[in-house]
């Protein structure tokens, strides 16, 4: 029975357009390591690259305010600035899921 299970796990799914290579999900957990303005760092990336090459197949990032919170910790979108970061941020995790893997 168990080896049944994780063949399901481990499978191919669709949510929608979105095809995933698997049923793991890593849900969205407030990290409270952004710089003073909300800022995507060195941290938060290499906190969610390192969950990217462990092979889940959704990861969900969190929290992200839509307005300022100076000096909370929080990734912020309150402004255009904030993309550039933010999109480092995307690229490298979907780096990871792409065919072939990157080499470490």
């Amino acid at each position: 029975m168990a080896a049944a299970s994780l063949k399901e796990l481990f499978s191919p799914m669709s949510i929608g357009t979105l095809k995933l290579k698997n049923r793991i999900v890593m849900p969205a957990g407030g990290l409270r390591m952004a710089d003073l303005d909300g800022g995507v760092t060195s941290s938060i990336i290499d906190h969610y690259v390192d969950r990217a090459k462990g092979g889940g197949g959704l990861i969900i990032v969190g929290t992200l305010a839509i307005v300022a919170r100076p000096g909370s910790g929080s990734m912020t979108i309150h402004s255009d600035a904030m993309i550039p970061g933010l999109s480092e941020l995307v690229e490298l995790i979907q780096e990871w899921g792409r065919w072939p893997r990157p080499r470490l």
